[in-house]
């Protein structure tokens, strides 16, 4: 694949299940979708948790010696689905999942045309994107455990396979994301 890499990566999180203060949430419009299609699921979006400094230590040294000090930070997220954007502060980042519904990730190609209809949020680093100027390249479906690595600079988004379709009792997945300084294309080198 030409925008992301399933890699293999380990480390131990069972402090993941814990409580962890929330620090950032965004919140897609989409859930509109969920409402006409009588789902009481909400908001749909990302709440991103703290990690204590101990854990990304953790979490890096899990790492190849040459990307730890490429690690900008890293959360523990919880995602629904998200709209068509792209990340303005880090080049790529590293997915581990740790549970997940079938959503599928999907990166897109072509004109990167601003769209503050979909979100609220366009002051935090991310870029949402009008949809109907882009076309689907290409796209993968984790499952629980699965490690990626994604070129962030390249327009991404969260759904299933139907983005008219929300399943009932959604559940978040839970992912741990490592956001990176290095382009995807340094990243990767490093895992085969």
């Amino acid at each position: 694949m030409k925008h992301c890499k399933k890699i293999k990566l380990d480390f131990d999180m069972p402090w993941l299940q814990g409580t962890t203060p929330v620090f950032d949430k965004r919140f897609d419009r989409i859930s509109d979708i969920a409402s006409k299609h009588g789902k009481g699921i909400g908001e749909l979006g990302v709440t991103r948790k703290y990690i204590p400094r101990t854990f990304i230590k953790l979490i890096k040294q899990a790492l190849p010696a040459e990307l730890q000090d490429k690690v900008l930070g890293a959360t523990f997220s919880e995602i629904t689905v998200i709209a068509p954007h792209v990340h303005l502060l880090e080049k790529c980042v590293i997915n581990v999942y740790i549970k997940v519904n079938g959503e599928t990730t999907y990166f897109w190609d072509g004109e990167q045309i601003r769209d503050d209809t979909l979100t609220s949020d366009n002051g935090n680093g991310y870029l949402a994107l009008q949809m109907d100027k882009l076309t689907k390249t290409e796209s993968f479906t984790a499952v629980d455990g699965d490690a990626w690595i994604l070129n962030t600079e390249i327009p991404h988004s969260v759904s299933f396979e139907d983005m008219n379709y929300v399943p009932d009792n959604i559940q978040k997945r839970l992912v741990v994301q490592v956001f990176m300084s290095s382009s995807f294309k340094e990243v990767s080198s490093y895992f085969c």
